[in-house]
């Protein structure tokens, strides 16, 4: 999802072919079914539209350290351009910010009032937004998280 100056706007999301036979405890936590994956469309193809939506805009994650080295393997493999973008980790922001307690999605979303989404699954809802920018650092703030995407490599 595209937020330009605390605007929610076009939303986009895809599944990627696994390569392999999903099981049914990971089904359990997604959703996501082998029949649903078998229509996903190519991960190349995947890969290239996310890195052109993600061009060179501020990106937010929540467990960065997590996601980043699968989305660098995923772009690589597409032969797609890495991603130099600065990250925002909203787990980051939570640790500082929540309190005691559990920091996943949908504890934050109980703790701050939104409905919970499925976990591990795209597209993303309009309360995970909302929940990150009531929290996220203004640009020129001073508090943003330095560095560009492959930090985690650092």
């Amino acid at each position: 999802m595209t937020i330009d100056d605390g605007v929610m706007g076009e939303t986009w999301s895809s599944l990627i072919p696994p390569g392999r036979p999903i099981p049914d405890d990971s089904t359990a936590v997604h959703g996501i079914t082998n029949e649903m994956a078998a229509q996903a469309p190519p991960a190349a193809a995947s890969a290239a539209e996310l890195r052109r939506r993600c061009a060179d805009r501020t990106l937010v994650f929540h467990n960065a350290t997590f996601d980043l080295p699968f989305i660098e393997i995923f772009l690589r493999d597409a032969a797609a351009p890495e991603l130099w973008n600065p990250v925002v980790d909203t787990l980051g922001l939570a640790r500082g910010l929540s309190g005691d307690g559990s920091r996943s999605l949908v504890a934050l979303a109980v703790r701050f009032g939104l409905t919970p989404e499925t976990s591990h699954r795209a597209p993303a809802t309009r309360a995970r937004p909302r929940a990150c920018s009531s929290c996220s650092p203004r640009p020129g703030s001073g508090s943003e998280t330095p560095g560009r995407s492959p930090s985690w490599r650092r």
